[in-house]
């Protein structure tokens, strides 16, 4: 898994995650995924109840075991406390708002 998805959510591949920080972002993004491709995306935000993040972790981690759930579209919560098995992680814009401007995310890999 180490192309990028060249612009196109038709190269996503079970175990990705794609990282959007809003709900709107998240939902869309899980929409074309689902429409462009085979895969079905499980969800985590933070503001779903912690019962419910957990279970679709536990989804998303059951992929190989045929769920049907192999792709997360997430926000920046899925880093808070779950344990989620992810081959890539994809980030779906590269500007985040901080509650007053839009900021370019930092980037560093290794």
């Amino acid at each position: 898994a180490k192309a990028s998805l060249r612009g196109s959510f038709k190269n996503i591949q079970a175990g990705d995650c794609v990282v959007a920080f809003s709900r709107k972002n998240i939902h869309r993004i899980k929409q074309e995924i689902e429409r462009a491709t085979p895969h079905r995306c499980c969800v985590v935000y933070g503001s779903l109840p912690p019962e419910t993040r957990k279970e679709q972790a536990k989804v998303f981690n059951s992929r190989y075991e045929s769920s049907g759930f192999d792709v997360l579209v997430a926000s920046d919560a899925v880093g808070m406390g779950l344990n989620l098995e992810i081959k890539r992680i994809i980030f779906g814009a590269i500007n985040k708002f901080d509650g007053e401007q839009d900021r370019a995310l930092h980037l560093r890999c290794g």
